[in-house]
């Protein structure tokens, strides 16, 4: 069953002002595009820098990808998973991402395709100094309030997608989850919550630091 939910002051201000501080220090990472047709992959030139990727995308937003190996990413799990609802959609963390969006700037309506095990998405809004810049989850509106999480799942079925971005810049903490125990290599999990075949393997986020879409 497909649900959204919000959660109004899920991060605390202090919380919501390290993070923006977090991507801040990040590194402008090297990076190149493996893929002439995907202008929305990128790889970094040194291997070492694929859990700690901090790269302007082809839309112009700044995305500071967070791995395993980061010392970020255990920052951002031990204290910002508290409100993630406790549903078998948000077992396990598979991608982090800190995202600016530049006065401007906007995510087109899309329907996730990077990777076919994602089961849930929550994303945290860290500040709301901004015009703009609505959250839209099928048909839902969502105003960025400071410290506001949304979190849905089956977004590879879900049309979602940002406002363009006034006045000042717009941040979010985005984090994807799967479930392993319910994907198999070889298998997808559909709307229905049936298994069905998939016929071209799918792209591993470890591999490619894929543009959040």
């Amino acid at each position: 069953m497909s649900f959204v939910i919000c959660e109004h002051r899920a991060l605390s201000p202090e919380l919501c002002d390290e993070l923006i501080n977090m991507w801040d220090r990040a590194p402008v990472t090297e990076v190149f595009n493996p893929d002439e047709n995907r202008s929305d992959l990128v790889q970094p030139v040194n291997d070492e820098d694929n859990d700690r990727l901090k790269y302007e995308d082809h839309l112009g937003r700044s995305i500071y990808v967070i791995g395993g190996t980061n010392p970020d990413y255990e920052i951002i799990e031990k204290y910002c998973t508290h409100a993630v609802p406790e549903h078998e959609d948000f077992k396990q963390i598979s991608y982090v991402s800190i995202i600016q969006y530049p006065e401007g700037t906007h995510m087109p309506f899309h329907r996730d395709n990077a990777d076919d095990g994602d089961t849930g998405t929550v994303v945290f809004n860290l500040n709301d100094e901004f015009k703009g810049g609505k959250f839209h989850v099928d048909g839902h509106t969502f105003i960025p309030f400071l410290g506001n999480m949304i979190a849905f799942n089956d977004s590879n079925n879900r049309w979602h997608g940002v406002d363009p971005v006034f006045g000042d810049e717009r941040f979010s903490l985005c984090i994807w989850y799967t479930d392993p125990d319910r994907t198999p290599e070889d298998e997808e999990y559909n709307q229905q919550g049936e298994f069905v075949q998939q016929e071209q393997q799918s792209e591993k986020k470890h591999s490619y630091a894929i543009l959040p879409e």
